[in-house]
């Protein structure tokens, strides 16, 4: 900034790069007095979004903003670049490489050298380009920021998206929104709508690598545990049972699936939640009669009659032995699967039985057609969003 004469004979155009990095209050302060000097046309760069401090400069001044995307390549861009260093791609591989690197040019040139060094675009080149995009985030990007900034993100990204309420909970700072804004300030990693915030995807896989080299297992298990109590709390048991199935806290899947349980059929969430009921050892299952019951149940909305029925004996043999409340329990949800399991032999005999019986096989016809329906949109769901239950 000293180097920067009073005055030009004529406009002249100065570069402040890296605009992210500057946290002197003196040199942000130079910075909004050059921006107010007819004689200069000041260019600020960097990969953040416009600094706050810089604001009212940028309304006041008119600033033109020039957005990430604005910069970004079309396909027609990537082909221009490609071709310009031999190569020559198909639509359909043009198409996959605008949507693998978002049109950002250090991505293309990357994949560009790949490519020449014999490489075919595909999944396999994308993976491995990630991984190396996440090493240089790590040793390029991350390395560079605050370090209390970059504890904050390493502790807040064991969640895919968080809130402000979440992030303290897991931090145990109160005064997180300042982290969150100094984060926003020193690159263009977050994303913010309505109040929760995400993570770019690589830049979170970059974050927990590191992550994984800072905190003790210990610690990790524990901001698992904050957030997915977080979740609980604010009844997201989806997102509990995942970051709980990430980090293999069975004991919090079983007390979560237990109360899950207890739910009636039309909110037990079975199918959504079947791939959490199936990591459940036998032994999880058997010391609890809810826990028996829904497997019975899970199993015969998955049309597995033979494990259905397995359950159903393995509960009525509990029910035999039990005492008290828990014998109880039992007997409540055997008559629970008694009127609800829709594969226990009746739904294929309505003519053969009385009245009354049919009305409640009728019953469970309605049931089987409800949850043969809610199999296939959850499948679908799973398979659209790039994900599998089971």
């Amino acid at each position: 900034m000293s180097r920067i004469p009073e005055k030009f004979s004529r406009t002249a155009a100065v570069v402040i790069d890296n605009i992210n990095a500057v946290e002197s209050a003196e040199i942000r302060s130079e910075i909004k007095a050059l921006c107010g000097r007819k004689d200069i046309w000041v260019i600020i760069a960097g990969r953040s979004r416009m600094p706050g401090w810089l604001f009212d400069t940028f309304i006041t001044k008119n600033m033109l903003l020039i957005t990430e995307d604005d910069l970004a390549l079309s396909e027609e861009g990537i082909d221009k670049y490609m071709r310009s260093e031999g190569i020559i791609l198909t639509a359909d591989e043009l198409r996959f490489q605008r949507q693998c690197s978002e049109g950002k040019l250090y991505g293309v040139k990357f994949t560009a050298q790949q490519l020449l060094a014999g490489d075919k675009i595909g999944r396999e080149l994308f993976e491995k380009n990630s991984i190396m995009f996440q090493n240089y985030l790590e040793n390029n990007i991350i390395s560079e920021m605050n370090t209390g900034i970059v504890d904050f993100l390493m502790k807040i990204c064991i969640a895919d998206e968080f809130t402000e309420q979440l992030a303290i909970t897991v931090t145990g700072n109160s005064a997180v929104l300042g982290l969150i804004e100094q984060a926003m300030d020193a690159g263009n990693f977050i994303d913010e709508k309505n109040g929760v915030y995400t993570l770019r995807p690589q830049l979170l896989k970059a974050l927990r690598r590191k992550a994984v080299k800072e905190f003790s297992e210990e610690e990790l298990h524990q901001y698992a545990v904050l957030a997915g109590g977080y979740y609980e709390a604010h009844g997201e048991d989806d997102k509990a049972l995942d970051l709980y199935a990430k980090y293999n806290e069975s004991a919090r899947i079983r007390e979560l699936l237990i109360r899950n349980s207890r739910k009636n059929p039309e909110s037990g969430y079975y199918i959504e939640m079947r791939k959490y009921y199936l990591m459940l050892s036998e032994a999880d299952i058997e010391s609890n009669v809810y826990l028996m019951s829904a497997m019975s149940m899970l199993y015969s909305m998955l049309l597995d009659f033979e494990k259905s029925e397995y359950w159903y004996k393995k509960l009525t043999d509990y029910r035999d032995k039990a005492k008290g409340s828990s014998r109880r329990e039992a007997i409540q949800r055997i008559v629970y699967l008694d009127i609800s399991l829709p594969g226990r032999g009746s739904i294929n005999s309505l003519s053969s039985t009385p009245p009354k019986a049919r009305n409640i096989d009728k019953n469970k016809q309605k049931w089987y057609n409800r949850s043969a329906r809610k199999i296939a949109e959850t499948s679908k769901k799973a398979c659209t969003s790039g994900g599998a239950y089971v």
